[in-house]
């Protein structure tokens, strides 16, 4: 990824196109070491209520998502069949840091409906925290802000608004800076103890020089693997303005 930068800073003047280049870097990155039974793709992602997410730039989904559209063109995406999503900053910023938050926040609101017979392996923790929606993360490969202040934006960020508290990012990766995490309760798959052997809760920053190598391993603990007797598309087919919508995403992945 780092290296994916260069090339974006040398080929690219516009900050779009070298985000562009930066996000298809990182998603290319999760899709060689995810497990094979999922896909990494871009867009937004709906509810059955209707609600919707921002422009997302990492949307990881499970083997049961019906793929309607290439996975490089930006897609339309089921909050059931997600299993994890993101943001990525090529340089992280205090401005597009409390806009990422927002938008974490609008991804938090999406609900997923379980169905009839879906069976999920889970500590009672994780289940709570995810069992309706997934973990939602940030990677930067540069950061203008210090340690301190990211760590201060985050507990300033549950203090003003404490509907905020399981309602914002579980992560955050900063290369060669380090790695918050919010442990919440600390009985999660993805767990740290303190020297005393009590569980660490809340938001706690990972420093080391294996940064991606522990993002990998909390997101691997944290994503939930559901078993489901029920086809994920048909109650969103049922959606008038959620069926004219596919037709328009395969319509466009076709010509």
């Amino acid at each position: 990824m780092a290296h994916q930068l260069k090339i974006a800073r040398a080929a690219f003047t516009h900050p779009g196109d070298k985000g562009f280049s930066v996000e298809a870097a990182v998603r290319k990155f999760l899709a060689t070491y995810l497990p094979r039974s999922m896909s990494v793709g871009h867009g937004e992602v709906v509810d059955n209520e209707g609600h919707r997410s921002n422009q997302t730039d990492v949307v990881i989904i499970s083997d049961d998502h019906p793929l309607i559209f290439p996975l490089e063109q930006p897609g339309l995406f089921f909050i059931e069949g997600v299993r994890a999503a993101g943001e990525v900053k090529s340089v992280l910023t205090a401005e597009n840091l409390a806009s990422a938050v927002a938008a974490s926040g609008n991804f938090k609101r999406l609900k997923a409906q379980p169905g009839h017979g879906t069976m999920v392996r889970a500590s009672h923790s994780d289940l709570s925290r995810y069992g309706h929606n997934a973990p939602y993360f940030l990677i930067a490969l540069e950061c203008k802000m210090s340690p301190n202040r990211i760590a201060e934006v985050l507990r300033e960020t549950v203090v003003n608004d404490i509907t905020l508290s399981n309602n914002m990012f579980d992560a955050i990766v900063v290369r060669g800076v380090g790695m918050w995490v919010n442990m919440m309760d600390g009985r999660g798959n993805f767990c740290y103890v303190d020297s005393t052997g009590n569980p660490a809760t809340g938001w706690i920053m990972i420093k080391n020089d294996h940064l991606l190598y522990d993002f990998l391993s909390w997101l691997t603990c944290s994503m939930l693997n559901p078993v489901r007797s029920e086809n994920i598309l048909p109650r969103y087919l049922m959606q008038s303005g959620s069926l004219e919508e596919i037709r328009n995403k395969v319509k466009k992945s076709s010509t």
